[in-house]
């Protein structure tokens, strides 16, 4: 089993997943720790672009999986992350619409 991934795909699910870590990591330092992100908006538009690039590289891990048979520990990573990340989503919005 290799470390990076080979195909498009995998390599894709792979770096949206940096990217969204890192963009979690910078949107929490910039609105909690230096509370430089004060608008109404900025936070949760970036919160939600960074969900859905989690997201979108579990489907991509999935196909790299699946379809492309990519056997690489990033894109089983990246897969596992979105996939927490949408199990967290629907919990959440579950918990929300029955109260």
């Amino acid at each position: 089993m290799k470390f990076l991934p080979a195909t498009r795909p995998g390599k894709l699910s792979a770096w949206l997943t940096v990217c969204a870590l890192l963009a979690m990591l910078l949107l929490y330092l910039l609105a909690e720790v230096l509370r430089l992100l004060q608008s109404d908006w900025t936070v949760p538009v970036l919160t939600v672009a960074a969900l859905a690039a989690f997201i979108l590289a579990a489907v991509l891990g999935l196909i790299a999986v699946v379809r492309h048979r990519e056997r690489s520990v990033l894109v089983y990573l990246s897969t596992l992350f979105g996939l927490f990340v949408l199990v967290f989503f629907l919990v959440s919005l579950y918990h929300d619409l029955t109260g």
